[in-house]
């Protein structure tokens, strides 16, 4: 059996309310799926704040600005305010902000979101977008553009038009040791909604070049990784040691809890199943162990 508390008792669940300052919330599988907000979530947010505590939201998702993910949850009926609000296109542009010269650019393989961020803090970018210049190594002779001398950076995010072109041209700019590699995220997989299968995920894409580039990221923006706690932590002030990290995944959000010194419950809402949490423990994976765990936030918000 599994080692972690169980949250979902009036004790257990107002003991660690009362010693918590600010909760932070994963998206997908905790609050929201299939484009529904979970039943009980706004209840149980709404009662948090109530009683005074920080509710901050941190998603590896990368395909929607700061502001799209501020008008999402906004348009679910939850409160929120701008510098609450904490995804991965932001981080990677914040991380890169004061990193490339006004005359310099950023090559990406990502979504429009990422643009979106990278434009406000004004740095130059290209790459998004389909790009079908050469669908396999037969066709390299195409390759003609020669590469541009000004790239100080790569960002690999979630892009629907991933291909051979942008592998390509991704792993020629990070030939040069001095080109900055940033990833918005390493989750592997998500699952596809009703359905039996798999769709991969950043990870997948990341790893992709990563190994063709025969390099690893400098740096990762996401979750389970600091440098978006360093973000949350310049515009949130809390006390790391009397927060609590929300999450559905061990590999992510649980781990980023840990490594960043906080408690953290797992809600078994979204991708992570009993079996895997009782493994956790099984196979001392320490990194990924959660300090709670509950059925879902509507189980754990009923007990407040």
């Amino acid at each position: 059996m599994t080692e972690a508390i169980k949250a979902e008792d009036s004790v257990t669940v107002r003991k660690l309310v009362s010693e918590t300052e600010a909760f932070l919330f994963d998206c997908d599988g905790v609050l929201w799926g299939s484009g529904k907000i979970y039943p009980g979530v706004s209840d149980t947010l709404n009662k948090l704040q109530s009683q005074g505590k920080k509710i901050i939201y941190v998603t590896n998702n990368s395909t929607k600005s700061r502001l799209q993910y501020l008008e999402k949850i906004r348009g679910y009926g939850l409160q929120a305010k701008i510098n609450e609000v904490y995804c991965t296109a932001y981080t990677c542009a914040k991380y890169l902000q004061h990193k490339v010269g006004q005359d310099e650019e950023v090559y990406v393989v990502g979504n429009p979101s990422i643009g979106t961020e990278l434009d406000k803090v004004g740095v130059n970018h290209f790459g998004i977008g389909p790009d079908d210049t050469i669908k396999n190594a037969n066709e390299a002779h195409k390759l003609v553009d020669p590469l541009k001398k000004n790239v100080k950076a790569v960002i690999v995010g979630f892009d629907d038009y991933f291909n051979y072109s942008k592998i390509t041209k991704a792993i020629s700019y990070l030939a040069n040791p001095e080109t900055i590699f940033v990833a918005t995220n390493m989750d592997s997989n998500f699952p596809v909604t009703n359905s039996e299968y798999m769709m991969p995920g950043t990870g997948a894409l990341i790893t992709a070049v990563a190994f063709a580039a025969g390099r690893q990221p400098d740096v990762i923006c996401g979750k389970p990784d600091s440098v978006m706690m360093d973000y949350v932590k310049e515009e949130c002030e809390f006390d790391q040691s009397h927060a609590v990290m929300v999450g559905d995944r061990l590999d992510t959000d649980i781990q980023f809890g840990n490594k960043n010194g906080l408690k953290t419950l797992l809600v078994l809402s979204g991708v992570t199943s009993t079996k895997t949490l009782e493994d956790v423990f099984r196979n001392n994976d320490k990194e990924k162990q959660p300090t709670y765990y509950a059925k879902s936030l509507s189980e754990f918000g009923q007990y407040l």
